[in-house]
């Protein structure tokens, strides 16, 4: 597998770990607990990283492996989604979160 930017990791492994639905109601939230308690300049980093993964032609079979690989604690099929589907989602929680930081708004 193709290692992903340590942030991402931390997201993927620390933040939607095996017991993610204990701490959060809904993968938004414990995306939106990420992007508060991490520095920015992490959480431009999973998007970086993401944005890598998305941009490359195996992307599918890529996010597959690195959810597989990370032993990431969420199926994105339960949700009705592909693996780069949810990272595209991910990523778009992401971005939301930082331009409301940059902008002095409340992540």
């Amino acid at each position: 597998m193709n290692s992903v930017h340590p942030s991402l990791e931390l997201l993927l492994t620390g933040y939607f770990h095996q017991d993610w639905e204990l701490d959060a109601s809904s993968p938004a939230e414990v995306i939106e607990h990420f992007a508060r308690r991490e520095p920015p300049a992490a959480v431009d980093a999973a998007i970086a990283s993401i944005d890598q993964i998305l941009r490359r032609r195996d992307s599918e079979m890529l996010a597959e492996a690195i959810l597989r690989d990370l032993y990431c604690q969420i199926d994105p099929k339960g949700f009705g989604l592909s693996a780069r589907a949810w990272l595209q989602d991910l990523r778009v929680h992401l971005q939301r979160y930082r331009t409301r930081s940059k902008n002095g708004g409340d992540p």
